[in-house]
């Protein structure tokens, strides 16, 4: 698993080694590694699972695909089977290594080997994968049917139980021409109801209790962070991002400006954020499908913490550091169909390559695993 991870003590400190002695820094330790596992009668097959794969040379983790089917025979190894390496519309090196993996085959007239593609759904496309960028989610989310004759504590609570796991009765972010109108409708309610208005009439009568002012001071920083996340809103990136923001800031600021809320604050509060999220996850995944057609900014870094709020220059509070390397042109896709969700495009692009064996995507929820899967089947039975 990421043997690249031996370059470490080669790469730390000083300049950075060609690439040619880090694949001799690399080749008898990976040797040594392989033919140990050859030799184990315990062991019938095995495969290397590497995120260098998917770096270009210029990376100083990058791992060399001719270290794994070497030109010399004696040094292949009968039991190695299988290659694992990150691949998406985003990171494209990927699909490139295994296309010259199996050509290397060819030449050599190896023993062929299963490529596997992981992160098709997951991409890093400014650190690959090695750094602290968060990652962008190739990924159509699912919203419930709203019916806006309801309160907004009624329409922004949870999917029902009873929602088909196929996706009969979800509409994807896709599907969508803005965001859930239900969010407006819960920013309102949000701030209507703390405006503090009767307070704020008693003030002209008489002398506030200390309670009443500090019910004020309360409103008015509720009101003003109301205020702030729907101009934040279209900064998020990564749903990664907008979820420790969340939890690691919002809800503690919350709960430490408030000893308690009466029930009826509580909900509201809890409508508007779940109405939130989802016109989040709108916002999100239509920044993904821009990106994809157009190509990764500066301003679409998001490298941790905040969103930044600062465009392509770069600075002001919140902002992400840039690369330590020049930003890389991503890949685009002008034609991108906008019929078609996120993922699907996604699987597709990777499952159409015939290099690729089979795929890796990880899930979160035994939900979203079922839709997964009912994709792959879509996806490899209309090819």
């Amino acid at each position: 698993h990421n043997p690249e991870a031996q370059l470490m003590p080669l790469i730390q400190g000083g300049e950075l080694p060609s690439v040619e002695d880090r694949m001799e820094h690399m080749r008898p330790i990976l040797h040594s590694a392989m033919e140990a596992l050859e030799s184990a009668n315990a062991i019938n097959q095995f495969g290397v699972v590497s995120n260098g794969l998917g770096l270009p040379q210029s990376h100083p983790m990058h791992l060399s695909h001719e270290l794994l089917v070497p030109e010399d025979k004696k040094k292949q190894f009968s039991k190695f089977t299988a290659v694992q390496l990150p691949a998406n519309m985003l990171e494209p090196n990927g699909l490139m290594v295994a296309r010259k993996i199996k050509s290397r085959i060819e030449e050599t007239k190896s023993k062929d080997l299963d490529i596997w593609a992981m992160r098709p759904l997951t991409a890093y496309p400014v650190h690959l994968g090695t750094g602290l960028e968060k990652p962008y989610k190739l990924f159509d989310y699912p919203v419930t049917s709203i019916d806006m004759s309801k309160s907004a504590e009624e329409a922004s609570k949870p999917p029902p139980k009873s929602i088909d796991v196929n996706g009969n009765e979800k509409h994807w972010t896709h599907q969508w021409d803005g965001p859930p109108p239900i969010y407006q409708v819960a920013l309102q309610t949000c701030m209507s109801h703390f405006d503090a208005e009767l307070i704020l009439e008693a003030q002209l009568e008489r002398e506030l209790t200390t309670e009443e002012r500090e019910t004020i001071d309360g409103c008015k920083l509720i009101q003003s962070m109301l205020h702030d996340l729907d101009v934040a809103m279209n900064n998020y990136n990564s749903l990664d991002v907008f979820e420790e923001d969340l939890y690691q800031r919002i809800i503690p600021l919350l709960a430490d400006t408030f000893e308690s809320l009466d029930e009826t604050s509580s909900d509201v509060l809890q409508a508007f954020f779940s109405a939130y999220a989802l016109a989040v996850r709108y916002t999100i995944a239509q920044k993904t499908r821009r990106i994809l057609r157009e190509g990764l900014t500066k301003k679409d870094l998001v490298i941790g913490g905040r969103p930044s709020q600062a465009g392509a220059d770069g600075d002001g509070e919140g902002s992400a550091p840039a690369p330590s390397q020049p930003l890389q042109p991503t890949p685009t896709y002008p034609s991108l169909d906008a019929e078609r969700s996120l993922q699907e495009l996604a699987l597709r692009h990777v499952l159409g390559e015939e290099a690729i064996s089979r795929i890796v995507v990880g899930t979160t929820s035994s939900e979203e695993l079922r839709d997964t899967l009912s994709l792959v089947r879509h996806v490899t039975d209309h090819k």
